[in-house]
């Protein structure tokens, strides 16, 4: 059996993790075809497709860089691909790939209408670029029961704006503990936090700045790693302070996690956010805002977050609470609850159920 997943493009993403995570399932007879929309061309591209052919995952390339013209000529990337593989199921990410897919159905009813199509939903937010498409494409997910949340905010948030889905399913993305490597940059003698994330207000960057200018230099070490519109306000303000390093996305983070002592994640909104169970999972701390979509990722009674990206609260936190803190018995308690919540097995199970299930059974199209 065949099961075929659409990414926008590979490279560095949250959407793209998951895929993958997916994708290297060893406990089924299901076989894991990945394409792209648009044509990933940075040095995470290269580093994505590796881990691809490692996993033993094939993989398909766009031709197109441009996003446009990579949706309008994906029907016919993607329908030489059903003639070729003939999936049981189709496994959508995020919008780009989401508008990809309802364009092809559009053009090519016949051999799509038998294919299952399952679609996650990653973000609290949709559709910021294309709201009238973005409604006519809901309509199509609600009439192919293909909706997959991973998180309650996210159901919550996404039923509000385009209405209630009697079929969606909640499935809580899935990771593992992986290897770990010594990263190079640590500043011994000093409690090191990592804010790792998109440069974007979402993020909550100038809580993150407003926090760093606070807290004392000697104790704590800030490494800052992502891009995005709002760098330079990040170097004007944090560029010239001894106490902080400001670096492009660090490719495969995960592996570097347990060389620094905290991850700072001061977002304003998310869905579910992956870099506060991959840091549980591998055994860091993370400190929070208490939202939904982060919160939903720690046990209930978690030390480390504050009510409404509170600074003073924060400078609490970073004064009082995490020099003096029982760092060991925190690490257990949010590693233990992670590993059972968000098994990548038990998610893994889980999606490859639905391929299997339903109303859809597969393609009856093969070529002669």
């Amino acid at each position: 059996m065949n099961v075929i997943q659409i990414v926008s493009h590979f490279d560095l993403g949250g959407a793209e993790r998951i895929a993958i995570n997916i994708a290297k399932s060893k406990e089924s007879d299901i076989n894991y075809h990945m394409i792209e929309v648009v044509r990933g061309s940075s040095n995470f591209s290269r580093d994505y497709m590796k881990e691809l052919e490692t996993a033993g995952i094939k993989y398909y390339r766009s031709p197109f860089t441009n996003s446009k013209i990579g949706i309008v000529f994906f029907p016919i990337r993607l329908i030489a691909l059903i003639k070729k593989v003939c999936p049981i199921a189709i496994h959508t990410h995020t919008e780009v790939p989401d508008l990809s897919l309802y364009w092809t159905c559009l053009l090519f009813p016949k051999i799509m209408k038998d294919i299952k199509i399952v679609r996650t939903l990653h973000n609290t937010v949709l559709w910021n670029k294309w709201k009238s498409i973005g409604g006519v494409v809901e309509k199509f997910m609600h009439k192919r029961k293909a909706n997959i949340s991973t998180s309650n905010m996210i159901t919550c948030t996404y039923q509000k704006e385009f209405g209630f889905d009697s079929n969606i399913k909640l499935i809580y993305n899935g990771f593992t503990a992986i290897s770990q490597q010594a990263y190079p940059y640590i500043y011994s003698g000093k409690i090191n936090v990592l804010f790792a994330g998109r440069f974007v207000p979402q993020k909550g960057i100038p809580v993150l700045i407003n926090i760093i200018k606070r807290v004392d230099e000697k104790v704590f070490y800030f490494h800052i790693a992502g891009k995005g519109p709002l760098e330079e306000i990040i170097l004007q303000e944090l560029g010239n302070k001894s106490n902080v390093r400001i670096t492009p996305p660090i490719f495969s983070l995960a592996q570097y996690l347990s060389s620094f002592d905290y991850v700072f994640i001061p977002s304003e909104h998310e869905g579910l956010n992956s870099l506060s169970i991959e840091s549980s999972i591998n055994k860091v701390p993370v400190i929070i805002n208490d939202i939904d979509g982060l919160n939903e990722t720690l046990p209930q009674n978690y030390p480390l977050k504050v009510k409404n990206n509170c600074i003073d609260e924060y400078m609490t936190l970073f004064t009082d609470v995490i020099p003096t803190i029982d760092r060991v018995s925190l690490i257990d308690s949010v590693y233990q609850y992670s590993c059972q919540k968000f098994d990548i097995q038990q998610m893994q199970k889980q999606y490859e159920y639905i391929y299997k299930t339903g109303k859809k059974y597969g393609c009856c199209y093969r070529e002669k």
